[in-house]
């Protein structure tokens, strides 16, 4: 572990029963993929702090859409398909969780990246599983309302990471 921020923290997700491992290849000062433990299908997320000196920690989910997703999006009316994805931000916005759309310019997200940073200053194990759980249900979210919408991709559910 980077510092003894990253072992309290891991520590606090491993008592919840959370799957803990160090993210490869990041080059954050610390990255934590969390994800349920096996054998239980759910969301992985991160816990990180980009530099040894930033004030604040970084609760993230990445959602890639599924192909055929993306497919049936590119096939929606134009108006369609902004009311569809401007309810998801809508929905981010009302859950008070960051959000960005990639590629950042275009009209059909092939990404969602979710996040919700935690101050140092702040950070008790409440908060962070607050924060936990709500970077993680915005990413269910967006799941289900993708499953409800266009329904179980052909091949395989949209990869979380």
């Amino acid at each position: 572990m980077a510092d003894q921020l990253a072992s309290k923290i891991t520590q606090w997700l491993q008592d919840a029963g959370l799957s803990i491992s160090t993210t490869p290849n990041v080059p954050d000062h610390f990255s934590l993929t969390v994800s349920p433990p096996p054998p239980s299908p759910g969301p992985v997320l991160t816990v990180s702090k980009p530099r040894e000196n930033s004030s604040f920690i970084a609760v993230g989910m990445g959602i890639t859409l599924h192909q055929d997703h993306v497919s049936k999006l590119r096939d929606l009316m134009r108006h369609e398909r902004v009311t569809f994805l401007g309810g998801l931000k809508q929905d981010y916005l009302k859950m008070n969780v960051d959000f960005m759309f990639v590629p950042v310019e275009a009209e059909i997200p092939q990404h969602i990246q979710l996040v919700k940073l935690i101050f140092l200053d702040g950070l008790t194990q409440d908060h962070l599983f607050d924060t936990y759980t709500l970077v993680r249900n915005a990413g269910l979210m967006t799941l289900w309302r993708l499953q409800d919408r266009f329904g179980q991709p052909s091949t395989a559910i949209p990869a979380i990471r």
